[in-house]
C-alpha cells in the first residue's frame, strides 16, 4: 500500500488543522488523479536482498486545496446540523400524502 495517502493526511493536518486530518476522507482516486505528479521506483540493496521502493511527488495545487477545504466545510456543517437540528416529529409527518400510508 502506498504511503502517499498518509502524506496527504499530514498535509491536511498542516493545511486545515489537526482535527481535520482525522475527519476529512482522503480518496485515493482523487489523489491519483489530482495530487500525485510523479512516481518512480528505486532498487535498494539490503542484507536480505534487493528491495523495490516506490516514491511519489505530490503537488497540492489550488484545486486540491479547494477540494480538501470543501470537504472540511461539509464535515463542519454536518456536525453543526446534527447538534442544532431538532429530531423529526413523526407524528406531524404528512403520512396521508404517501399513497401507501393513506
Amino acid at each position: 500500500m502506498p504511503k502517499w495517502p498518509r502524506a496527504a493526511q499530514r498535509y491536511i493536518e498542516n493545511f486545515l488543522g489537526g482535527t481535520a486530518a482525522e475527519q476529512v476522507a482522503v480518496d485515493p482516486i482523487f489523489l491519483q488523479a489530482h495530487v500525485k505528479q510523479l512516481e518512480f521506483a528505486e532498487v535498494v540493496d539490503t542484507s536480505v536482498g534487493p528491495m523495490h521502493e516506490i516514491h511519489a511527488l505530490l503537488g497540492f495545487d489550488q484545486q486540491a486545496q479547494d477540494h480538501f477545504r470543501e470537504q472540511w466545510r461539509n464535515v463542519l456543517v454536518a456536525d453543526r446540523l446534527q447538534k442544532t437540528a431538532p429530531p423529526p416529529r413523526w407524528e406531524s409527518w404528512p403520512w396521508s400524502a404517501w399513497p401507501l400510508c393513506g
